[in-house]
């Protein structure tokens, strides 16, 4: 297959997904599962790329990486950086997250509590308090506290909808939705990735998808 992008907003499950893709196309890759807050963020070293890394999948995120050897998935969140690699790639495949309108609140929602325990160091506190926030003193413990969480929550859920507004669906090769992503709806990620990646779905890698999907429901979804 050809080179890979891997398209999400924040919170949506793109470092799961990329995983997953990374596995069923034989791609060594570290990320496991985070029991505590159900993300796919523990790496270990030597996963986030920079420019003479060597491995088959970049992180890029929000923050370009201008690889000496091109990797076979990329991953970012931005829009223009899927425009650029379409440029540089004629047959870059780009398989994008989407979402519908009430998904938005809890793609937020996943952002705070699965991303930031990885963020959320002096610095970004500083960072929102020069905004005017009025938190109380850094605490790694801050993202539970009601007024924090409501604060980011408001914020960061403008970037969701945004981010949503100006996607161009017609740039993108698949959509697999949010809901899909978190088995909550009727349609089977295990049969979307086989349609797109034209392979199927070992029995240890739908094991995978199963311990995601039901750790989340009991997380976040009330299951």
């Amino acid at each position: 297959m050809s080179r890979i992008c891997i398209h999400h907003v924040s919170g949506s499950g793109g470092q799961f997904l990329t995983t997953i893709i990374a596995k069923m196309l034989d791609i060594q890759i570290t990320n496991r599962i985070d029991s505590t807050h159900g993300d796919y963020h523990r790496t270990d070293k030597g996963v986030w790329a920079h420019n003479d890394s060597k491995d088959d999948v970049c992180f890029m995120g929000n923050h370009w990486v201008s690889r000496t050897v091109p990797p076979k998935i990329y991953y970012t969140h931005r829009h223009d950086f899927v425009s650029k690699l379409q440029t540089m790639f004629n047959n870059i495949t780009v398989i994008a997250i989407d979402a519908d309108e009430d998904d938005f609140e809890h793609i937020t929602t996943l952002f705070i509590k699965k991303g930031f325990p990885n963020l959320w160091t002096q610095q970004e506190y500083n960072k929102w308090v020069a905004t005017g926030c009025n938190f109380p003193p850094y605490n790694i413990s801050n993202l539970e506290h009601p007024d924090v969480f409501d604060i980011m929550h408001e914020q960061l859920n403008k970037d969701t909808i945004n981010w949503h507004n100006t996607l161009d669906r017609k740039n993108v090769n698949h959509i697999i939705n949010f809901k899909t992503i978190f088995g909550l709806d009727n349609s089977s990620l295990k049969d979307s990735l086989e349609t797109i990646l034209n392979k199927p779905v070992t029995d240890s890698i739908k094991q995978l998808i199963v311990e995601y999907q039901l750790l989340n429901k009991e997380l976040y979804f009330n299951a």
